[in-house]
């Protein structure tokens, strides 16, 4: 049986927890220790440089909510597991709910041989397997805290953010307003373009963009600005 991605892929989710667990030790700001890692690995295409991108600020942005699911299913809820387990799990669940194109049993196998790699303990490795398809066979039974009920649950473990600025912004602004700046904040800025004007014009490249089926609009308040919703990462892996 074929596999489903390119053997490339492998390394990508080995380098994506290289990168969770170097910007966890030196709290490193992620950005800069993602555009150093590619610095250092330009032998890295694109394709490559996408999934990792994607699954590293993926996994922190929703560290919370992935947390939260995790606690779910662990046998020892008071306990947290090896920091290195973790991001593995989280990695993984990261797949589970949020990377349609990773096939479900690629995001449950690809962490269990990644487990067996960094850790090369048998038991690690069966917990990982144990966890990962226990939360696939129970991914649409979970119950979020409410936010009527649980507000800062709701902020700290629904919406990913910290409990000290969730619990901040509840104060500040009250409860609709910190989910709906929360909510805004959980996702990535689109991609905004600036027109070299000395060599064409914002009209002839809103055109091309489109020509290629980009969706474009125009800044509001730069005449030069694009914003292009076009992905690498979601439109390159098919």
């Amino acid at each position: 049986m074929s596999k489903p991605f390119p053997e490339s892929y492998d390394e990508a989710r080995l380098r994506a927890f290289g990168l969770l667990q170097q910007i966890e030790r030196s709290r490193s700001f992620a950005d800069e220790a993602i555009d150093r890692a590619f610095l250092a690995a330009p032998e890295l295409r694109p394709l490559d440089r996408s999934f990792i991108h994607e699954l590293v600020m993926g996994v922190l942005r929703w560290r919370g909510r992935l947390d939260w699911i995790i606690r779910q299913v662990l046998k020892f809820p008071g306990k947290k597991p090896d920091s290195r387990v973790q991001d593995i799990l989280r990695l993984g669940v990261y797949q589970l709910y949020h990377l349609d194109r990773v096939p479900p049993s690629a995001a449950v196998n690809e962490s269990v041989r990644l487990a067996k790699s960094i850790i090369g303990d048998e038991r690690i490795s069966g917990f990982v397997n144990a966890a990962l398809r226990t939360i696939l066979r129970r991914k649409e039974e979970f119950v979020f805290p409410s936010l009527e009920k649980e507000p800062l649950e709701y902020l700290t473990a629904f919406l990913s953010h910290p409990r000290w600025l969730a619990n901040r912004w509840l104060t500040e602004f009250g409860v609709e307003t910190a989910a709906r700046i929360c909510l805004s904040n959980n996702f990535p800025p689109p991609w905004t373009l600036r027109v070299n004007t000395v060599k064409t014009n914002r009209e002839k490249i809103s055109t091309a963009l489109a020509n290629l089926g980009i969706p474009i609009l125009r800044t509001h308040f730069s005449p030069d600005g694009l914003i292009t919703g076009k992905n690498t990462f979601t439109e390159g892996r098919k």
